[in-house]
């Protein structure tokens, strides 16, 4: 089997995991030089359309420019389904999904990513560090009654998918991005990042069962396949969206309190009123000199830098 053939069984159970009841779906296949978007309801059709569209890919010649496959993970409003990718590829095709065409949020991505040098593959060690941070994650989220996730490899990371089910507003939307930033501040380091952009409600996730291929594939830093666990089953329960807002609400309690040294840095980017900065953190005042530039007030030093 060439590196860049489809695991049709990867793929199928992705599908039918991501998407029930013949919700609709976009597959997109994005390449350096072009992209190509599909609308389908059914594994099946989605399968014989990626096979049928680009046959060269499988023959892996030199000339063959295979494309990263990407998936949405939330219902889209079933009136997309009449664009003119149904239940087949276009290339260079417009529009794709938006935001405001998702009905339902019913996946939270956790996506991990080992932190290094732009447009290469992850080696393995890089790859080892993410495993290891996502198994610290989906234990504290299994401490506060997370149930368990779709888990995946990404081709270059783990991915974590939690199910929930709750409709397409801002405020919900506003919950999980500020549960992926609760996230990356507990656990994202030098080595592995919690990615806090992939909060919105068309976000696409790599395809498992196809090939992640960034930058040239050396024995270093291979293309590899995306899958999802063996151990995963045919179907993950919904968890209470209480306790994303949970997540959320309790890292705002406990959040502490802005420096004051922080606190000169952001008012700097605006216009700064130093007469209500002093009078806000009660910073004592040494002593006051008029300048033709203006007021001078001479904070006691220690105050600010002992």
């Amino acid at each position: 089997m060439s590196l860049f053939a489809l695991d049709t069984k990867n793929i199928t159970k992705a599908i039918q995991l991501l998407h029930t009841n013949g919700e609709l779906f976009e597959i997109r296949l994005i390449n350096d030089s072009y992209n190509a978007s599909g609308y389908f309801t059914s594994a099946d059709t989605a399968i014989k359309a990626l096979q049928n569209f680009r046959p060269e890919w499988n023959a892996r010649t030199p000339k063959a420019k295979s494309a990263n496959i990407f998936i949405t993970l939330n219902p889209i409003n079933m009136s997309c389904y009449s664009r003119k990718q149904h239940d087949c590829f276009i290339e260079n095709v417009q529009p794709t999904t938006k935001d405001n065409e998702i009905t339902n949020l019913h996946w939270f991505l956790i996506d991990l990513d080992p932190k290094r040098m732009s447009g290469v593959s992850s080696s393995e060690k890089e790859l080892e560090l993410a495993k290891k941070k996502a198994r610290t994650i989906h234990d504290f989220l299994s401490d506060r009654d997370f149930k368990e996730p779709i888990r995946a490899m990404s081709g270059n990371g783990i991915h974590l998918v939690y199910r929930f089910d709750v409709q397409n507003t801002a405020e919900n939307v506003a919950v999980f991005e500020n549960a992926l930033k609760v996230l990356a501040e507990k656990f994202s380091d030098d080595e592995v990042e919690v990615d806090t952009t992939v909060f919105n409600p068309a976000r696409i996730c790599k395809l498992w069962g196809t090939i992640a291929q960034k930058g040239a594939t050396t024995p270093e830093r291979p293309h590899r396949k995306a899958y999802i666990e063996p151990s995963v089953p045919s179907s993950v329960d919904v968890n209470d969206f209480t306790l994303l807002q949970e997540l959320v609400a309790e890292f705002e309690e406990n959040k502490p309190s802005v420096p004051i040294q922080d606190t000169i840095q952001t008012e700097k980017k605006g216009k700064f009123d130093l007469q209500k900065f002093i009078s806000d953190h009660n910073i004592p005042v040494k002593s006051v000199e008029n300048t033709p530039n203006g007021t001078v007030k001479q904070m006691l030093s220690q105050f600010l830098f002992g």
